[in-house]
């Protein structure tokens, strides 16, 4: 089978307790539904040496039907088909590499023209194949107010120099860093990226030595002088601003206008400089001229400013005492609102607690001093840690609503998300897990690093392929191989991966997880929970097959995992309503609409959002009966 069969097959999988038409599957897959239709034939072949196959049911779609204890051996099937037939698809990241390539020469160029041929013949592509590269670099280049111009002279970065820096960090973040995966549209996607050689040469030439040695001197000083170590988040996106600055300042292209900060007859840091970033400012331009014979003008010196007030730095700092006190109700607020969404206490450990509440006082305060922070890595904290995300967009949007406060961007809602994900993870579930492979040691070693990045509260023990026999298969919960292995009643449940660990590998693994350790059946009872907690508040549970109107009084609007949306809308009214909106066969939840007077109420209901976003997708069918069948037939 090829990459799109192995595709569809793992979707049908992963919804095989639904009917869904064959057209849901062609849109998710970008084919026509004449070529699944082709494609059915060879997987119902494929599907027999499972005992499985394909039910179609006129007008309403088709379903694999397949037995229980067979489930799992098809599931690591496709994982190893897919592996199999990742070699030929390689070719994504090589894609994906030479558009980074291209948008980072364009970057750090950007008083140079180049044209069509000349890059279609260092990447040995055709012209047609950059034109389109050019056209997808442009929308992302566009978050920047970029554009990528083509004149008579050739293919050239217009727009302004702060936007050419934010893009500069922007691409070397996304390529610096390991953890990203690479997106290819389709359930299987997901290639683990590295550097390309090429980048790498051009990173390590603009980045000299002796730069890398000014910053680093540079920083330790501020850290020393103001008692403060930055975390190596903060560390590293204040090091690439101030590398990225250096380097354009070195090649003549400086920042336009004026800024607030006066340079050296500034009358000092004012009311809206704090404990002085004014000062630290002027610290850089000394360093500037000692290393490069280079001033920094007043707009340079209010870019400096702003790079280190995203830090948490100036965490004492502060405005009026009525601001102080609606930011420390808005931490506490914050901090028990997420409690009792995740049951994950931020309080548990008082240190880390303090520091939550100093950094929601950072974000608020760069909220009213006009000075949002930018995050360079949101798509892939969308795509890896929606769940959490979700939560804290949530809270922070009804609390923005219940103090009279601006609304917070995403970028400044995902810090905070990072800050507090790895509290979340110390208080995460765990395991003991065997990992089975026969790559080279050092690569398996690599593997394990991974699996122990993305699992940080489990414990991987490994054996090769013929030491697994002999291990006493009662000391582990399960277990991750890149082997295909026995299977049986007196085996121990087990998940192929694949030695990269696509995106995919992780979400089988976690599935594996839920099944081991009986959380599925915990996460049904905390939603049925749930549920009746807000029925004996008051709260009206409904169900409907229809989507309600908006209205005019959306609060916020959450696109959240399964495909389920969620509506938040606030009223006068004496009245709270929760209301699920179900497909015609009321077999998947579409929308929850919460609309309520009482902001409380709408943050304790967020507790759904939450469940439904994390539990395993069998205990959905099961959830949706309760609704519309259940004892007391909420």
């Amino acid at each position: 089978m090829n990459i799109r069969q192995i595709s569809f097959l793992n979707m049908l999988v992963s919804h095989s307790g639904e009917f869904l038409p064959i057209d849901r599957f062609a849109e998710d897959l970008q084919v026509s539904q004449k070529t699944l239709r082709r494609d059915l034939d060879l997987i119902e072949t494929y599907l027999k040496d499972f005992g499985a196959g394909i039910e179609r049911r006129s007008g309403v779609g088709i379903r694999l039907w397949i037995q229980p204890d067979t489930r799992d051996q098809l599931r690591n099937r496709i994982s190893y088909l897919t592996y199999v037939s990742r070699s030929s698809e390689r070719k994504s990241w090589e894609k994906e590499s030479r558009r980074m390539d291209i948008a980072l020469n364009l970057l750090l160029y950007s008083d140079e023209y180049t044209s069509l041929s000349s890059l279609a013949y260092k990447y040995y592509v055709s012209k047609s194949t950059i034109n389109h590269d050019l056209c997808l670099l442009g929308e992302m280049l566009g978050r920047f107010s970029l554009d990528i111009t083509r004149t008579a002279n050739g293919t050239i970065i217009s727009g302004s120099e702060r936007g050419i820096r934010q893009a500069i960090v922007y691409i070397l973040s996304y390529i610096l860093d390991p953890g990203i995966i690479l997106s290819r549209g389709g359930e299987t996607a997901g290639v683990s990226c590295s550097p390309d050689p090429d980048t790498l040469a051009t990173i390590l030439d603009i980045f000299r030595e002796e730069d890398i040695c000014v910053v680093n001197r540079l920083l330790c000083g501020v850290e020393e002088a103001y008692g403060y170590k930055f975390d190596d988040s903060e560390f590293v996106n204040v090091s690439l601003n101030l590398l990225v600055m250096a380097y354009r300042l070195k090649n003549g292209c400086t920042l336009e206008g004026e800024g607030r900060l006066g340079g050296a007859d500034s009358s000092g840091t004012g009311s809206t400089d704090p404990m002085g970033a004014g000062a630290i400012a002027d610290e850089v331009q000394d360093r500037m001229w000692d290393q490069y014979q280079i001033r920094l003008t007043p707009a340079e010196l209010e870019g400096v400013r702003n790079i280190f007030l995203v830090t948490h730095l100036f965490d004492s700092s502060g405005g009026s005492g009525c601001s102080n006190e609606v930011f420390q109700l808005f931490s506490e607020d914050f901090i028990d609102a997420f409690t009792t969404i995740t049951n994950i206490s931020l309080r548990e450990n008082p240190t880390f607690c303090e520091n939550v509440i100093a950094h929601i006082n950072l974000m608020l305060n760069r909220l009213f001093h006009g000075t949002p922070a930018s995050n360079p890595l949101m798509e892939l904290l969308i795509k890896d840690y929606q769940s959490t995300l979700n939560v804290c967009r949530i809270i922070c949007s009804i609390l923005a609503q219940k103090f009279h406060l601006p609304e917070l961007s995403i970028d400044e809602i995902s810090f905070l998300m990072l800050y507090i994900l790895g509290e979340t993870v110390r208080q995460a579930e765990h395991a003991k897990v065997l990992f089975v492979t026969g790559l080279a040691k050092s690569v398996a070693n690599l593997t394990k690093l991974r699996l122990q990045q993305h699992f940080p509260q489990w414990i991987f023990e490994t054996c090769t392929p013929d030491g697994y026999p002999g291990v006493k298969k009662g000391s582990y919960d399960f277990c991750i191989s890149t082997v295909m292995l026995e299977e049986g009643k007196d085996c121990l449940p087990y998940v192929f991966v694949s030695p990269i660990l696509e995106s995919r590998d992780f979400q089988n693994i976690q599935e594996l997880f839920w099944k081991t350790n009986e959380s599925a059946s915990m996460y049904l009872l905390e939603l049925m929970r749930i549920v009746n907690d807000l029925h004996d508040i008051g709260c009206t549970i409904d169900f409907s097959t229809k989507a309600l109107s908006g209205g005019t009084d959306c609060l916020i609007r959450i696109s959240a995992l399964k495909g389920i949306q969620y509506i938040y809308s606030i009223h006068e009214q004496e009245e709270n309503h929760c209301t699920f909106v179900l497909d015609e066969d009321s077999r998947r939840i579409m929308y929850v609409y919460i609309d309520m007077c009482n902001l409380d109420f709408m943050l304790f209901s967020s507790k759904i959002v939450y469940l439904l976003d994390n539990c395993p997708d069998e205990i959905l069918p099961d959830f949706i009966h309760y609704l519309t069948e259940g004892d007391t037939n909420v």
